[in-house]
């Protein structure tokens, strides 16, 4: 397993790669800008109106696609349901949850066998993105050949669904089909679809200058901010992950990325811990500790100072994770190796999409 992993990486796109890095860097914006201490106001009132506001909204807006980022890179390659593909994911989730279960038992002085368990089965544990993704592994052969035989045909069909998700949520806001601004299967799914349809149809939009795209993401931005002011108190259909102009602007940022030809061993490298970076800073008792430093920045810097701050905050924390993952990754390969290799083995008719 450890030399598919060596030829993998030799095999990744660093350009890609660095749009990966820059995706989990947005995502620790996204949750210094105000989600870790409550989320943004529902109201601004023009005479009153800040430029800690206004810069925060813009942050917002131009961060606010990050996780869509990762479903597009997903949908651009394609995956497969293969067994190294979940036996990886597990890995890092287990490099997470299982260290953080024992800080959270140092900390709080209490020892619950069953949250160790779901620890340790780590698929159990509630969170929307690895949960979702996972569906996404076991359904992805039946949209591959769906893709497969369809060919670029398949670009007219992602685009209705993806109508039909904007319509059922932004203008009839329907609830059954679980929808919930993107934290779901069903916008996965969209996402999966629309970026397999842009892979498709490629000669055609890296046709584009890439200052274009950026511009467009900027722009894209603004507009997401304004209509987030205007009407803040239908935040989630502004800047939730199923907002047509939040996967527009995604893929303008995608695609200004896919128009870049580089190779870089160390970005391919920091590239393969982001996972690793999602995960821990969204599980407790890490994402307690991060609530507390935004917290202390934000009421003791000018507002100047703090965006410098939790900037740096972010980066040391992101290089501190990827130094973990690496070594993390060593020691759960050098234990789990022989079981991986085992269950891969037995597991081999079952995955015959590989």
């Amino acid at each position: 397993m450890g030399s598919y992993r060596d030829i993998e990486s030799k095999r990744r796109n660093s350009n890609i790669e660095l749009f990966r890095i820059l995706a989990t860097l947005l995502v620790l914006i996204v949750h210094f800008n105000g989600w870790f201490v409550g989320g943004l106001p529902t109201s601004y009132e023009w005479s009153t109106f800040t430029l800690q506001e206004g810069a925060q909204l813009y942050i917002q807006g131009l961060s606010c696609c990050c996780v869509n980022c990762f479903l597009i890179i997903s949908g651009w390659f394609g995956i497969k349901l293969k067994f190294r593909s979940i036996w990886k994911l597990w890995l890092v989730l287990i490099g997470v949850y299982v260290p953080c279960f024992f800080m959270n038992c140092i900390l709080n002085h209490n020892f619950v066998v069953w949250d160790l368990i779901d620890s340790v089965v780590a698929f159990s544990r509630e969170s929307y993105y690895i949960q979702n993704y996972l569906i996404l592994l076991f359904i992805s052969p039946v949209i591959n050949s769906f893709v497969e035989k369809n060919g670029k045909q398949i670009t007219s069909y992602a685009l209705v669904f993806w109508i039909i998700e904007f319509v059922m949520e932004y203008i009839f806001h329907n609830r059954c089909l679980y929808i919930e601004h993107g934290y779901s299967l069903f916008h996965f799914v969209t996402i999966y679809l629309l970026a397999r349809a842009a892979f498709l149809n490629k000669d055609f939009l890296l046709r584009v200058k890439g200052r274009l795209y950026l511009l467009c993401y900027f722009v894209v931005a603004l507009i997401i901010a304004s209509g987030r002011w205007l009407f803040a108190s239908e935040a989630q259909y502004w800047t939730g992950y199923s907002c047509p102009l939040n996967v527009i602007e995604s893929f303008c940022l995608f695609l200004f990325f896919a128009k870049l030809k580089f190779s870089s061993n160390v970005v391919n490298s920091i590239a393969s811990t982001t996972l690793f970076v999602y995960v821990m800073q969204v599980s407790s008792p890490v994402i307690g500790f991060l609530k507390k430093i935004d917290v202390f920045l934000l009421c003791n810097f000018s507002y100047g100072c703090y965006l410098l701050s939790a900037l740096s905050v972010i980066i040391v924390f992101f290089i501190l994770v990827s130094i973990y993952a690496k070594m993390m990754e060593k020691f759960l390969n050098v234990i789990f190796s022989p079981l991986g290799k085992y269950l891969e083995n037995k597991t081999l008719n079952f995955f015959i999409y590989e």
